[in-house]
């Protein structure tokens, strides 16, 4: 008996387990029976939807007429004779030539604008320089007429004479400066106004220059050197700073050289005279 009921619920238990697999084995065929139905019901809407949408494409006839005039330009194009090619190609090429050309000549004409207006203002410029030069010329000319001497007859010939006594042997630098001496006087208010009033000027008894005081005025020989320097003194040539006075201390008494060195202002020396003012 004992045997009989332990056989029993191990047939029991068996007999479950066989159910449960078995409700799985039928409820994998369900799902893939499922499954399959959804696929074949998936391809054949999409081969329906597809076919659907190609009868839709065909059914207008109003896409056709673009398809048309496309097939005509075609055409068209497909009717150009083979001789015309060459000579659309030969226009293109004109027209590439001649395009070139403009810009060519555009350019070379621009050049020449630039050349020209360099050249011109190249001229304005020449033409203004020579301009102020002819100025300043004018300008130079005129102070240098300014500064011209004018004498009588009598009071250049006293110049001449009073110079060629006083500097002998000087230079023509040296005579100049002597003339320089003269005219400042006849141009300064402390002395007479005329180039033979100064030169015979007294002092009580006493003549301002000694070559009158000794006769060596009426003696002398007027030089190249005397006349060269007298013409460019009255030409406006100055250097004497003014100078009224000159002496060759050497020469000089020692009363005329006391006085000088007193009352005067030393100016510069030069050749065997100094000056003073």
């Amino acid at each position: 008996m004992l045997n009989i009921h332990s056989f029993l619920p191990r047939n029991i238990q068996k007999g479950k387990q066989s159910d449960i697999h078995k409700c799985k084995i039928g409820v994998m065929i369900v799902a893939y029976v499922m499954i399959a139905i959804i696929i074949v019901l998936s391809s054949e809407s999409s081969y329906g939807h597809g076919a659907y949408a190609a009868e839709v494409r065909t059914e207008p006839a109003a896409f056709e007429e673009p398809v048309l005039e496309e097939q005509e330009e075609t055409a068209k194009f497909a009717q150009i004779q083979p001789e015309a090619v060459p000579m659309m190609v030969g226009n293109f090429v004109d027209k590439l030539k001649d395009e070139e050309e403009r810009k060519e000549a555009e350019r070379i004409q621009a050049i020449k604008e630039e050349a020209l207006e360099k050249a011109a203002k190249e001229k304005e410029e020449k033409a203004a320089k020579e301009k102020a030069k002819k100025e300043k010329e004018q300008k130079a000319k005129e102070a240098s007429e300014a500064k011209k001497v004018k004498l009588s007859g009598e009071d250049k010939e006293v110049l001449l004479r009073i110079v060629e006594a006083e500097a002998t042997g000087e230079s023509v630098e040296g005579r100049m400066l002597v003339a320089n001496v003269i005219l400042n006087r006849v141009n300064s208010k402390q002395f007479p106004d005329t180039v033979k009033k100064v030169v015979f000027q007294k002092t009580g008894r006493k003549y301002q220059f000694s070559p009158i005081r000794d006769g060596r005025y009426y003696s002398v020989t007027i030089s190249k050197k005397t006349r060269q320097a007298v013409e460019r003194v009255l030409d406006g040539e100055d250097e004497s700073q003014g100078a009224l006075y000159f002496m060759a201390r050497g020469q000089a008494s020692k009363s005329n050289v006391r006085w000088f060195d007193n009352h005067l202002t030393k100016l510069m020396k030069y050749g065997g005279h100094e000056f003073y003012k």
